[in-house]
């Protein structure tokens, strides 16, 4: 078509008025086409202003808004949005047809909702179009809901439910998408040339026949609408990754609009035969089957849901006479349990790969931690963030500060150097064999976790540490399937029986910022917290401080806490005000304070400042006793561009709190030698309760 046809004149003359609703966002951009008035589905195809094709990926066939809306009006046409890659804008198509559930029509208000953005009513009149800030990549495609963030056309009505500014919304839909399953294929289903999903060696896979039968053009050339199907799956197999893949783009397709093509008994059936007349191979026939069935179905438990009644009843019935309720003893009191997961959450940095490192030591010569009694047990500790110098380090310090015996850590004890390593979960390929080889995708445990199996079997361990799920993970954090599926398959580390698993994951900003509820340090789905039995979250505590001398308020750095934020075995234990000592040592405030109240030093800072002392002593920085003010290594010389270091806090108030330190005991002065054969003084914080280290 190279003309538009017969023009429409005598649009509505409220027309002008409508697009004029449409937002500013989308105004401005120059990604403009028109559409043929009508409810067909050809109808919808982008037209350039002389009536010609255009295209979501050939800019030069768009107009400006004004032109566009110009031109739609003298023809009576519509106009809509070429969403691209390049903007920021994203679509989400909520579709309302004849029997749409009631619980669908909720969902989608809910949707509209949650977004709170530009809102209008698609060209229908009955579905919705959601505009928001934010982008997806490929389209996504569930339910009835459909989000777009490029390679798309949008008619545009300006009939607007929410009338109001486009809103950045990059959260809300990375949360809706995780949920949609796979991407859409990138496929541009008019006035493109058709990807070419021809077989090399089979010239009946037409390309012409592709865009027919995507059309819906079928009558006269199959003897049925399911012949049909077979066909447009035929053409779309070859070049797509999975026979998911697959069905998801025959589902973008006018033959996959009808309800028949979403069961999952029709899908598995078109598919397997597609696979096998493709592959004209009675071997791969029955694979392809397999193969449809196995990722039509990826994530559900097909064993678990097949089977005669009376052995599922058998297999699944609970026998209250046994002894399987006898109570498990935690690992360590309060905090780690036995037989499934413990989260340890923490915010980068804060020092929780050395508080797990100094756990599987204290499990691992039956020694307490934090005045918790750990129940001795060989351990294996998963470094997949650490290396083997940082390890050897760490663990030479825990040695030197705790004193426990290296033929117990030797014999309990195995850490393993796992920072080179791949994730445990995630995607990998597997061949599916036959004349046509084909390596569909498969989202679960990698041949690393069943190497992992296999060392925690030899070894025997009793309890194993993973650190942590940002490198063992390798999926997406915010989907609630995969985050449950990866929990799960903690649980099954030692391949014949069920043991403790301590895992440490990352908290969300608001937590690592020092805001805290009942319901802070887990960042990504909520079924990180829900999947595991026991919580810990390693807080650094943020306060509001009045400083006389200055008249001003600030925000300072307050008390470290060990929090027990989720505990399905026992009653909730109270947080525990934590701080590290020499060598980076993890003890209570009491280690560190001995009779005197770490609220005594509450006003002055005192915690902050024998932490930070601590720290920098572990690291080899040492702060000099003098407190001339021309002294450069001294403390408040040294910490005063901490960011830790409290705001506000003066030169002279900081030396008044270090002289109050030392007289309780809490700090003291210790000769060193200087690179130079100098000797000197430096601060060291004292560990027992009288000052003696």
């Amino acid at each position: 078509m190279d003309t538009i046809s017969e023009p429409r004149c005598g649009t509505q003359p409220d027309q002008h008025e409508l697009w004029s609703r449409i937002p500013v966002e989308m105004r401005a951009l120059p990604q403009w086409a028109l559409a043929e008035p009508g409810p067909e589905r050809h109808h919808k195809r982008p037209r350039t202003i002389t009536g010609g094709d255009a295209s979501s990926t050939d800019p030069s066939t768009w107009t400006d808004f004004d032109t566009a809306c110009a031109a739609a009006a003298e023809c009576g046409w519509q106009v809509g949005f070429m969403l691209h890659s390049d903007d920021p804008l994203c679509c989400i198509d909520l579709d309302v047809k004849d029997g749409t559930p009631p619980e669908d029509l909720a969902r989608f208000e809910s949707v509209i909702a949650t977004m709170d953005s530009y809102t209008e009513r698609s060209r229908s009149g009955r579905g919705w179009h959601i505009w928001v800030l934010g982008g997806i990549g490929p389209g996504r495609r569930r339910n009835g809901i459909e989000v777009y963030s490029q390679d798309r056309f949008i008619i545009c009505t300006g009939q607007a439910t929410h009338d109001r500014p486009v809103a950045a919304r990059q959260q809300q839909l990375n949360n809706m998408v995780s949920q949609m399953g796979p991407p859409a294929p990138d496929i541009q289903l008019w006035g493109e040339p058709y990807p070419d999903y021809s077989l090399a060696n089979d010239a009946s896979l037409d390309q012409g026949q592709l865009g027919r039968l995507f059309r819906g053009d079928w009558e006269g050339r199959y003897e049925s609408r399911s012949h049909a199907d077979l066909a447009l799956v035929k053409l779309l197999a070859p070049k797509t990754e999975s026979p998911r893949e697959c069905w998801e783009t025959f589902l973008l397709s006018a033959l996959g609009a009808r309800d028949k093509a979403k069961r999952p008994d029709y899908a598995q059936s078109t598919i397997g035969a597609a696979v096998a007349h493709l592959a004209n191979d009675a071997a791969l026939r029955q694979h392809g089957q397999e193969v449809a069935e196995a990722l039509l179905n990826s994530g559900d438990a097909q064993s678990e849901r097949t089977g005669d009644g009376a052995s599922l009843l058998s297999r699944l019935s609970v026998d209250w006479n046994t002894g399987d309720d006898a109570e498990v003893p935690d690992i360590v009191d309060g905090l780690v349990a036995d037989e499934d997961v413990t989260l340890l959450g923490g915010h980068g940095g804060i020092g929780k790969s050395f508080l797990a490192l100094q756990i599987a030591c204290a499990v691992a010569t039956g020694a307490t931690i934090l005045h918790r009694g750990a129940r001795q047990c060989r351990v294996l500790y998963y470094s997949a963030e650490d290396g083997r110098k940082r390890l050897t380090r760490r663990l030479r310090k825990l040695i030197a500060s705790v004193g426990y015996q290296e033929e117990v850590l030797r014999k309990n004890l195995r850490v393993l150097d796992a920072s080179e390593v791949e994730p445990l979960y995630g995607e990998t390929l597997q061949e599916s064999g036959g004349k046509r080889a084909a390596f569909p995708k498969f989202l679960g445990a990698r041949a690393d976790f069943r190497n992992l199996q296999q060392m925690v079997e030899e070894f025997d361990a009793e309890f194993v540490i993973i650190d942590g799920a940002s490198d063992t993970f390798d999926g997406n954090e915010i989907a609630r399937r995969e985050v449950r599926a990866f929990v799960k398959l903690l649980r099954q580390v030692h391949p014949k029986r069920p043991i403790g698993v301590l895992l440490n994951v990352h908290i969300d900003r608001a937590s690592a910022r020092g805001n805290s509820s009942n319901d802070d340090g887990y960042a990504g789905s909520a079924q990180w917290h829900n999947s595991c039995r026991r919580r810990l979250f390693l807080q650094q505590e943020i306060k509001r401080e009045y400083d006389e001398d200055t008249k001003q308020s600030s925000m300072v750095a307050g008390d470290i806490l060990l929090r027990v934020m989720k505990n399905q075995d026992g009653p909730p234990e109270p947080d525990m005000v934590v701080q590290r000592g020499m060598h980076g040592l993890w003890q209570s405030a009491a280690d560190l304070t001995g009779i005197t109240s770490v609220q005594k030093y509450e006003a002055d800072h005192g915690p902050t400042i024998l932490r930070l002392i601590a720290e920098y002593y572990a690291r080899n920085k040492f702060m000099s006793t003098s407190l001339a003010p021309q002294a450069s290594t001294g403390v408040y010389a040294t910490l005063k561009s901490d960011p830790q270091f409290p705001v506000g806090l003066t030169r002279k108030r900081t030396n008044q709190v270090v002289r109050q330190l030392e007289r309780d005991g809490l700090l003291i002065e210790e000769t060193y030698k200087r690179g130079n054969r100098a000797t000197g003084e430096r601060w060291a914080v004292a560990l027992g309760p009288n000052g003696a280290n």
